[in-house]
């Protein structure tokens, strides 16, 4: 697994056992900083912000590493990025936190309006998404502004959860069932998650 350090910027390759991380889970949008961008920053790239904005607030919730799927992965090498599509819900099981940055979504004028902004992200209407809300043990959900809009925890039942109580989170195993199976005894979050298409 190779993660970004926070405070240098610079990629760092783990075999075995990672160091705890946070990550990254965003919908791409113009001009992403990809893995060969990260050796040579002074390329400019709107995609920097994402990263940089990713890292500070990563290191400001106390983690030195993160994974963010643009620049951690070399896609030039088809093996990796086999190995990396197949290893994505374990990266995201194995994260201290993931931050989900909802780049189209500004924070509201009122708490109340959470949800319904929500309902209208790009996020939830791409698929790869689905195991990034389903495999962490903790979920941040970010507005276009980096602020906090908020928190899913597994077994938490937080107050500042912005998703129905339905959703399972944090302890899914993809290998125990297909997640196809658990939505079928669980209508209601069929319904949240496929009506985000």
């Amino acid at each position: 697994m190779r993660l970004l350090n926070t405070t240098t910027f610079q990629l760092t390759d783990f075999v075995g056992k990672a160091p705890p991380y946070a990550i990254l889970s965003h919908t791409w949008g113009e001009e992403e900083v990809l893995f060969a961008d990260i050796s040579n920053p002074s390329v400019p790239k709107v995609g920097w912000a994402k990263v940089l904005n990713s890292c500070y607030l990563a290191r400001s919730l106390g983690y030195t590493w993160i994974w963010i799927n643009t620049c951690c992965i070399d896609k030039s090498s088809s093996a990796e990025l086999s190995e990396a599509i197949n290893s994505m819900f374990r990266f995201c099981q194995n994260a201290v936190i993931c931050i989900a940055y909802l780049s189209d979504v500004p924070y509201p004028s009122s708490e109340g309006e959470i949800p319904k902004v929500l309902a209208e992200t790009r996020w939830f209407t791409r698929g790869w998404t689905l195991q990034e809300l389903l495999a962490p043990k903790h979920l941040d959900f970010y507005s276009s502004d980096w602020k906090l809009l908020g928190s899913r925890s597994f077994n938490s039942g937080s107050a500042r959860d912005p998703l129905p109580s339905t959703v399972p989170s944090g302890s899914m195993k993809a290998t125990t069932k297909s997640w196809e199976k658990r939505y079928l005894w669980d209508p209601p979050t069929s319904a949240f998650l496929l009506s985000r298409r």
